[in-house]
């Protein structure tokens, strides 16, 4: 009977079936630790800019308020400007649909 396979040929093919299974899982695992460690390190640096931005709003903030930029300016000699300084220009004409 050589078309029937053997014990033996199918104890080896079920053990080649169960080290690629076993393989196959150790490799998923892997790249889920790889990218399980990624996002936690994107999650980190998301947090850092978030930090970074609030503590340069802050700043910002401080930095243009209207009572230090007045004092700012008396301390550089300048002065709000009179009537005859302003000088407005008019905005672009617009174009008219005929």
């Amino acid at each position: 009977m050589p078309n029937v396979p053997s014990n033996k040929v199918k104890f080896v093919g079920l053990l080649g079936a169960l080290f690629f299974l076993a393989l196959a899982t150790v490799w998923v695992r892997t790249a889920t630790v790889k990218r399980t460690y990624q996002y936690v390190q994107n999650e980190r640096s998301l947090k850092q800019l978030e930090r970074d931005y609030q503590r340069r709003r802050v700043e910002w903030l401080r930095l243009t308020t209207p009572e230090r930029l007045e004092k700012m300016a008396l301390a550089l000699n300048l002065h709000a400007p009179k009537a005859g300084q302003l000088i407005r220009y008019a905005s672009s004409p617009k174009t008219s649909k005929k």
